[in-house]
């Protein structure tokens, strides 16, 4: 027996099926699609508030255990250069990770002229690169600013680690497909129950306007569920 497509039952779960569809669909694209770009800016978000904390401890001239506590609850590492390309400030959470503080790269002048020059160029605003850590494999973010206190140009620069996200993305994958099997039951099975309420009294209706048609006037309109 073919179901009645045209029946106010089929058209509810009709219904309901659509809209579980665009949950699943949008559910899939924010938590496995764009999982990695918005962690990525999550991330970027999260360094410029540590570049932010900086920044005002250096005009209150107060770089004290805040910065650390910040930079390991971010898991950065960030070194502050003054225009003579002398570190005059450091602070780091990653050990042998920091590409900032990792000897003798901190001791280059020339090559913390490059980001300080980077720095300059894009004076007022702040620039950052992904960049490989060749010892562990690992992506990095390298962040740079300049600012100024008291007429004086520091920059900050900042280094942290993008965490690989292949298996937690696995994992959603998985356990989307059991979400998928799940809800879509239980929208079945909810449109079922939701669209038997509303037809049984419809159907109680025509019944009832039937018998009228046919000249039972003693007929009664049942408008109950």
């Amino acid at each position: 027996m073919r179901p009645n497509t045209k029946g106010i039952r089929f058209k509810t779960w009709l219904y309901f099926f659509y809209l579980t569809i665009s949950i699943l669909a949008l559910l899939w694209a924010l938590q496995i699609v764009f999982l990695k770009p918005y962690y990525r800016n999550m991330k970027i978000t999260d360094i410029r508030n540590v570049a932010g904390a900086i920044e005002e401890s250096l005009v209150t001239d107060k770089l004290s255990e805040n910065i650390v506590q910040i930079a390991v609850e971010n898991n950065v590492c960030a070194v502050i250069y003054n225009k003579n390309y002398q570190m005059v400030y450091s602070v780091d959470s990653l050990g042998v990770n920091c590409f900032l503080t990792r000897s003798p790269i901190s001791d280059q002048k020339a090559f913390i002229e490059e980001y300080v020059l980077e720095a300059q160029s894009v004076a007022g605003s702040d620039y950052y690169f992904t960049m490989q850590n060749t010892n562990f494999r690992q992506e990095m973010i390298f962040y740079g600013k300049e600012v100024k206190v008291n007429l004086t140009e520091f920059y900050i620069f900042i280094n942290a680690p993008i965490e690989p996200l292949d298996s937690t993305i696995s994992i959603l994958q998985d356990q989307f497909i059991y979400v998928t099997i799940a809800v879509l039951f239980l929208s079945t099975v909810i449109s079922g129950i939701i669209s038997f309420r509303i037809a049984k009294p419809l159907a109680n209706m025509t019944e009832s306007a039937k018998k009228l048609a046919y000249g039972d006037v003693n007929v009664k309109f049942d408008y109950g569920g």
